[in-house]
């Protein structure tokens, strides 16, 4: 063997090794301890929901644990999460595109209201949005036709020549429930 071949065969040996050893590590995922922005709950072993950075001075809500739901929770928790986040959320540039995706999770009474609303809106030639992020919701009562929630959001509002400013805001939404579908009769912001 010549020695370029030697060289080689060292070569494409330390390469496999190398390879061999990055495979063993990223199988071993106590190796990296947990995962970034995730808090684990010691009693119970569940995940927490990451926390994230704003430029507020705003308190910021504490990590919500993830808690099992009943199929009659867990619809109502998924209707609202669905409608607050798109009924906070708002951009000149959609008009009230936000307020006709909600009617999809709304009662007649509710799209009434937000038709009222669609109605009395005026458009502004400068651009202003918010941006809003559901963070937590909180059931605060459901029987067979009904319920309660309050939903926590971050949300974020932009304006042409001014920094972001994000705040949180809670939206307390009633609903009923009507042929197996939860549906949003009032909403009203708390804060």
């Amino acid at each position: 063997m010549t020695k370029k071949t030697k060289y080689a065969i060292f070569i494409i040996i330390i390469v496999v090794f190398a390879g061999l050893l990055i495979a063993w590590l990223l199988s071993d995922s106590t190796y990296f301890g947990p995962e970034p922005g995730i808090e684990l709950n010691n009693n119970t072993n569940q995940q927490t929901e990451p926390q994230t950075q704003t430029k507020s001075n705003a308190v910021q809500p504490e990590p919500q644990i993830i808690e099992e739901r009943t199929p009659a929770e867990q619809q109502l928790y998924g209707t609202a999460r669905n409608f607050a986040e798109r009924f906070a959320s708002f951009s000149t540039d959609s008009g009230f595109t936000n307020l006709e995706e909600v009617k999809l999770f709304s009662t007649a009474k509710m799209i009434a209201e937000l038709d009222e609303i669609i109605d009395a809106g005026n458009q502004s030639n400068e651009f202003y949005g918010v941006t809003s992020k559901v963070l937590k919701v909180d059931i605060k009562e459901i029987n067979e036709s009904g319920g309660q929630a309050v939903v926590t959001l971050q949300r974020q509002e932009s304006k042409p020549g001014k920094a972001d400013f994000v705040f949180y805001q809670d939206l307390e939404l009633f609903l009923v429930k009507i042929q197996n579908n939860w549906l949003v009769d009032k909403a009203n912001w708390l804060n």
